[in-house]
């Protein structure tokens, strides 16, 4: 019980730690994240269930994604100028 609480106490700590360092939009962008891999991990499983791997259609989806990526930095720079 005593490690269970320890884990808490860490994981309360980082997470304090983490907004404090890059606040609420810091946790925006982590999300974002989360869900870009996600999206490309099921992608990749959906291929895989039905055997249709195509390269095409990976590299598409890869653009696709960097794409999104130059979006939100240039959305951060911006942000962070103005602020």
């Amino acid at each position: 019980m005593e490690l269970i609480n320890k884990l808490k106490a860490f994981t309360a700590a980082l997470a304090g730690g983490l907004t404090a360092l890059w606040g609420w939009f810091g946790w925006l962008v982590v999300a974002w994240a989360v869900s870009m891999g996600m999206d490309v991990l099921t992608g990749m499983g959906a291929a895989l269930k039905t055997g249709k791997w195509s390269s095409a259609v990976a590299r598409d989806g890869l653009w696709h994604k960097a794409g999104c990526i130059a979006a939100v930095s240039v959305a951060g720079l911006l942000d962070l100028v103005m602020s």
